[in-house]
């Protein structure tokens, strides 16, 4: 066996996995960082394959462009809505063409579709986001995901099938990141406490590269002392008018002015996630956490200690004074903690600790956050009149989950790995739990806006607020923003506006920058959905209505003439608390998944000729009744009538086990539905069940 061959990476079951690497260049300049991913693949097998590779991205980055390198040329992709954009590629695949879709699965995730890379082909998919960061207590702390871990629960509900990402405990896939510093934080101290990383100082710059020998098994981090003065403020081209973003990082009074400041009295539930992802590191990160919580409370404060997995239990008796005794029994409860309770019942958790007459107390939330039931899990708190402040824990948390929660109830979260200080974060949480509540009611631009984003629900010192409005001329002078407290304090900040930059770096097109483009992302959260759709064709920007899609077009010659295997790509283990957390969510794996594992018999001898019409007729045909029951359902989640479901099922079954016979499809209902790609998904899926059935064909 030659070394490529040897190093082609194999599934637990010996299927080959298309990722070779990833590689990837970032660049911060001010409080904008965009970064270029590249995805290297290769299709080792000797058949024509659709790889499939969803993959984590922050929670409010932006997409803003797609290539892909083939056979020595580049092809670039355009934005179209979603289901414009599916149909393009599932009419390219049909026509036996190359091409790849950039969709939205959820909340910071996103798959890549190859469809149609050859036997022996490599190609190269390289997609560019960009997101505005937030300077928190006076450091930024950028973060990289690299992989989605294991999340309990039915991913049916909130990803489509094919997207949903499986994991491989074998899987390991190299990668390699540079990362560019300019602008305020040129001359910040750095450091990254994740990764071994290297440090060169340019000409107004700095150079962070990632050691040799990282993959992608955890969220990459930098950490950045945010120097004295720095202005994150700017002004950029947005097409014939410009952006404008106004940064603050507020000072605010804690009682009226000539009043004493004692330190609030606070309610406080703690609530720590004892699921079995949060096994190894998360578990001791958590008891950390609860202990330094503990120690800052005073008798004057009540507390309550809950615990979740695959129940919930209380193991205070609701809120209780903190005396001294009380804290040294809850400092003995919490050393005996364990990541014991074996699956993720958080919506659960949540609505049973909000549930209590309480309003007003706030949720201290431990977590990883490993479930698919977030909209279940900010639903459960978002009229519960609780303040939601989460810690994320371990190797990568779930974004989507901390943030949304705590946007909901006007908290905060913060996201700490195991090689981080979670006692520092905690004391920064603590900070802001027993603050008085500070929100937005007034911002008052230098000249009326065209438009202008909301501004978040809470702020609190410290914590780097960014407002943004669009102008058909750049704004001149300052932007007053009015803070208003607990018992009516009512606070002014003025906040200088950039000059206009007129030439924006890694800008697309010289009229609009990539601020600008960031700018529109966030406005499509308060459109109705044509105008959303509308705004993002505009700004060639992927939302949860639009995608990104190319075609590379093949010579007459080289088109494939069978539809392409299915080639999900698995997710590594995360680099801490991996094993726990895929043996725990093992259990919840979701039903797609258990779909494609199972083999419903050994062989499976099928006379087909007549083609059945019906699902009676599969079953007259030897189907097994389960699988037919499969089918049955999905057709119906996607509306296809029965005999067009019967047609593309046997169709895909041709296809993948004897592409020679497809010509036995007549040209009337059974050849039509083949043809039309509209049913993308249920075609994928009937991939999945297909890929599994060893088949042996009659005709």
């Amino acid at each position: 066996m030659n070394a490529e061959a040897a190093a082609i990476l194999r599934s637990v079951d010996g299927v080959a996995v298309p990722l070779e690497r990833v590689s990837a260049r970032g660049h911060l300049r001010g409080a904008l960082f965009e970064l270029v991913v590249e995805q290297s693949y290769l299709n080792s097998s000797a058949h024509n394959i659709e790889a499939v590779y969803t993959f984590p991205v922050p929670l409010n980055a932006v997409f803003l462009g797609l290539e892909l390198e083939l056979n020595g040329v580049t092809h670039r992709a355009q934005v179209l809505t979603q289901q414009a954009a599916a149909r393009r590629y599932e009419d390219a695949l049909g026509d036996g063409h190359t091409a790849v879709l950039l969709e939205q699965a959820s909340d910071g995730l996103y798959t890549a579709s190859l469809g149609n890379l050859m036997a022996g082909e490599r190609a190269r998919i390289r997609y560019r986001y960009a997101e505005l960061v937030a300077p928190m207590q006076g450091t930024l702390r950028l973060a990289i995901p690299t992989v989605i871990a294991p999340r309990y629960g039915n991913a049916d509900r909130s990803v489509a099938p094919h997207q949903a990402p499986g994991f491989d405990v074998g899987a390991e896939y190299p990668f390699a990141l540079a990362v560019t510093i300019e602008g305020p934080f040129a001359s910040a101290a750095l450091s990254c406490p994740t990764h071994p990383i290297s440090v060169e100082a340019g000409q107004g710059c700095l150079h962070a590269v990632l050691a040799r020998g990282a993959t992608l098994d955890g969220d990459f981090i930098l950490q950045l002392a945010m120097p004295e003065g720095t202005v994150l403020s700017a002004t950029e081209p947005d097409g014939a008018g410009c952006v404008a973003l106004a940064s603050l990082e507020p000072d605010l009074p804690v009682a009226p002015a000539g009043a004493a400041a004692p330190e609030r009295a606070i309610a406080l539930k703690l609530l720590i996630d004892c699921s079995g992802s949060m096994g190894g590191d998360s578990i001791e990160q958590a008891r950390r956490a609860l202990q330094a919580v503990i120690e800052g409370l005073g008798p004057e404060d009540r507390v309550s200690i809950t615990r979740f997995g695959s129940n919930v239990e209380d193991l205070t008796d609701g809120l209780v004074p903190a005396s001294p005794r009380t804290c040294l029994q809850l400092r003995h409860t919490i050393a005996a903690i364990e990541a014991d309770m074996g699956g993720t019942a958080l919506p659960q958790a949540l609505a049973r600790v909000t549930a209590a007459p309480d309003r007003g107390a706030a949720v201290l939330l431990i977590t990883d956050g490993e479930v698919w039931a977030i909209d279940d899990a900010v639903q459960a708190v978002a009229d519960s009149g609780h303040r939601l402040f989460v810690v994320g824990v371990g190797a990568a948390p779930v974004e989507a989950l901390a943030r949304r929660v705590a946007e909901v109830t006007r908290g905060a979260c913060e996201f700490v790995t195991p090689e981080e200080d979670i006692v520092a974060a905690i004391v920064r949480m603590a900070g802001r739990i027993r603050a008085p509540f500070n929100q937005i009611v007034d911002i008052q631009w230098p000249q009326p806006p065209l438009w202008a984003i909301p501004p978040v629900s809470a702020v609190f010192a410290g914590d780097t607020v960014h407002l943004l409005a669009g102008f058909a001329e750049p704004p001149r002078g300052a932007a007053t923003v009015t803070l208003q407290g607990e018992g009516g304090i009512r606070t002014r900040i003025e906040v200088p506006l950039a000059a206009p930059v007129t030439a924006p770096p890694r800008s697309p097109s010289p009229a609009v920058s990539s601020l600008a483009r960031v700018a529109a992302s966030l406005r499509l959260r308060s459109l109705a959905t044509a105008s959303a759709i509308a705004l993002a064709e505009r700004y060639q920007i992927a939302s949860a209505h639009t995608s990104f899609v190319l075609v590379a077009e093949r010579s007459s010659g080289s088109t494939a003439v069978t539809l392409p295997r299915l080639a999900p790509v698995p997710q590594m283990l995360t680099r801490s608390g991996g094993l726990a957390s895929f043996s725990a969510c093992h259990e919840s794996i979701n039903v797609l998944e258990m779909r494609s594992t199972v083999s419903f018999i050994d062989r499976i001898e099928l006379d087909l000729a007549p083609l059945p019409r019906s699902y009676a007729g599969l079953s007259a045909a030897g189907f097994p009744h389960d699988l037919i029951h499969t089918i049955a359902r999905l057709a119906d989640g996607e509306g296809v009538p029965e005999a067009e479901a019967v047609a593309l099922w046997l169709g895909v079954i041709l296809s993948l086990h004897a592409p020679e016979r497809l010509d036995a499809l007549d040209a009337g209902q059974a050849r039509a539905a083949l043809a039309d790609r509209r049913w993308r998904q249920l075609r994928v899926e009937f991939r999945l069940l297909a890929g599994d059935l060893p088949l042996r064909i009659a005709f």
